[in-house]
């Protein structure tokens, strides 16, 4: 068995390696502890040599103080998520959270970005406390596409417009 603390090192030991590996021979109980993590995650894994689709839709957008991260990456295009989200201002970035109900559609970027830069980003959006990263339904596109999705409560934070300018 393993404690939440456990569970917590087993995340960011995934979300910083970005990939899956473990040496069950000499921790078999990590090997258990990861394996229950990837099988039950929300996370979608990452593929060392597949570029994953992501949708921006903050201080990651072209133009942007954190663009440089994935300024090198591949620009697809500007993309809208289908109407199940809502926009937060969280003071110098925004957070995006799920509202099947009333949700807005929000206007982003998609970009293609390496496993390396996943990782990155996993890193700056704090996976999996403040963040975690998600499948988003975007209008047009059949392509899974990933985001992220902010992790806390949003009652004492403003709605912002459908289009955060910073």
């Amino acid at each position: 068995l393993y404690t939440l603390l456990d569970t917590k090192l087993v995340w960011k030991f995934v979300a910083n390696l970005g990939r899956f590996t473990t040496k069950s021979q000499t921790h078999p109980s990590l090997s258990f502890c990861v394996e229950s993590v990837i099988r039950n995650s929300p996370i979608p894994l990452l593929d060392s040599k597949v570029k994953n689709l992501i949708f921006v839709y903050g201080s990651l957008k072209s133009g942007h103080y954190n663009n440089r991260i994935i300024e090198n990456e591949e620009f697809v295009s500007e993309a809208t998520t289908k109407p199940l989200y809502r926009l937060w201002n969280l003071g110098s970035y925004p957070g995006l959270t799920i509202d099947t109900e009333t949700g807005k559609a929000i206007k982003g970027e998609l970009w293609r970005v390496s496993p390396e830069a996943m990782v990155r980003l996993d890193r700056l959006e704090g996976v999996p406390t403040l963040y975690r990263r998600e499948y988003i339904k975007i209008e047009g596109v059949k392509e899974e596409v990933q985001g992220y999705i902010f992790n806390r409560d949003v009652t004492s934070y403003k709605e912002c417009s459908p289009v955060w300018e910073g």
